[in-house]
């Protein structure tokens, strides 16, 4: 499937307008939510993959799963992110193919603001997270639309309670 916006049809066009975002604010990110060693950790709406590479060049995390629902960014993030730790795949943040309760920490950066059904998102990333565990995620509090500038502020909520979520 292509990018659901205009602005980054293609992995390269997403590394000229949000990657370079996503380079810088992944670690302060990362500072804020935490990365440990054995975990698995999962980032919903990855891009080109910056994020998940910070995650598992920062951590020794046992697996870093990220997804997006652009083929294009992920074919790009494949190319350019080779780590034996990362697998990149394609998959829709409002309906996470994947388990309940299997991550210790499920992130995403900048992603959340695009998304037409970003609650759903946000409940798929509380299933998929273990109790205890880590939901993070930092987005603008506008969609970012200029290349000359980053998003006009960043806001972020972590330790939402996976507990909470009816399992299905």
């Amino acid at each position: 499937m292509n990018p659901p916006w205009p602005f980054a049809a293609d992995g390269d066009g997403y590394e000229r307008l949000m990657g370079r975002w996503s380079r810088r604010l992944a670690v302060p990110f990362l500072d804020f939510v935490g990365a440990g060693d054995d975990e698995r950790v999962l980032n919903v709406g990855c891009g080109t993959g910056d994020l998940a590479f910070a995650v598992a060049e920062r951590s020794a995390a046992s697996t870093v799963h990220a997804i997006d629902l652009a083929l294009s960014y992920i074919e790009h993030a494949r190319l350019h992110h080779r780590h034996a730790r990362i697998r990149f795949e394609v998959g829709d943040a409002s309906g996470l193919d994947l388990p309940d309760r299997s991550f210790d920490r499920v992130l995403s950066l900048l992603v959340l603001h695009f998304l037409p059904r970003a609650d759903a998102a946000i409940a798929e990333m509380r299933r998929v997270a273990k109790p205890g565990g880590t939901v993070g995620a930092a987005g603008s509090s506008a969609i970012a639309s200029s290349a000359t500038r980053p998003p006009p502020s960043i806001q972020t909520r972590t330790r939402i309670a996976p507990a909470t979520t009816p399992a299905r």
